[in-house]
């Protein structure tokens, strides 16, 4: 029987996804509106910054869905639909499996996908065969949501300029002046049918990732 506590954590994640798309469509629609005269207007710029910060929650969402799944799965929790995991070391508590998962750290890095092979591998007695080790399928898109999470969280030259990368590939070789990762994010996916954003693109990608981690 599938454990409450992985439906819980799946139920969860999904909710904050759903969250941020509400954040970033009540920002598109603020910064649209037409304020009375003297009163301060929601600009492009703010309506960027908070879908920014929108995107940051998401990514949050996905590190703390990571070690949420990996400590019920390090306890014997089951999937909807799946087998149990067999960690390499026993672990009879919550505490236990933190303390295994950090392995003297303050705290875990879950980017780039490759740490999550790691932590894969270092955990469990048959890492080829875990759900970790699905998410090998998205690993490229996985990496490119943590660069440009990077751009946003600390603004170094080397952050945005692997972020400039990632904008010039998707938008057929064109850097757009001025833009910010806000407007990259609310800006649409070229050829998308129908229309999609790259933060929608980003979400879906979080959302398949957490069912190969949770197959219902």
């Amino acid at each position: 029987m599938a454990h409450i506590f992985i439906k819980i954590a799946l139920s969860e994640f999904e909710s904050e996804l759903i969250t941020v798309e509400k954040y970033a469509s009540c920002a598109q629609q603020w910064a649209a509106f037409t304020h009375p005269r003297g009163v301060p207007r929601f600009a492009p710029h703010h309506r960027d910054k908070f879908v920014e910060m929108a995107f940051l929650s998401a990514f949050q969402a996905w590190e703390e869905f990571l070690e949420e799944t990996f400590t019920l799965y390090l306890l014997g929790k089951r999937p909807p639909r799946g087998r149990r995991l067999y960690s390499n070391v026993p672990v009879q508590t919550r505490n236990n499996a933190r303390v295994l998962l950090l392995g003297g750290k303050q705290y875990l890095d879950w980017s780039p996908c490759q740490q999550i092979h790691t932590h894969n591998r270092t955990m469990f007695q048959d890492p080829e065969n875990t759900y970790f080790n699905s998410l090998n399928t998205i690993e490229k898109p996985l990496d490119e949501i943590s660069k440009v999470r990077n751009a946003i969280a600390h603004r170094t030259k080397s952050s945005w300029d692997t972020f400039t990368t990632i904008v010039r590939n998707k938008l057929r070789g064109t850097y757009p002046p001025n833009l910010s990762v806000g407007g990259f994010l609310i800006s649409t996916v070229p050829s998308s049918a129908p229309p999609a954003t790259f933060l929608d693109h980003y979400l879906d990608q979080l959302r398949y990732g957490a069912s190969l981690v949770v197959p219902m």
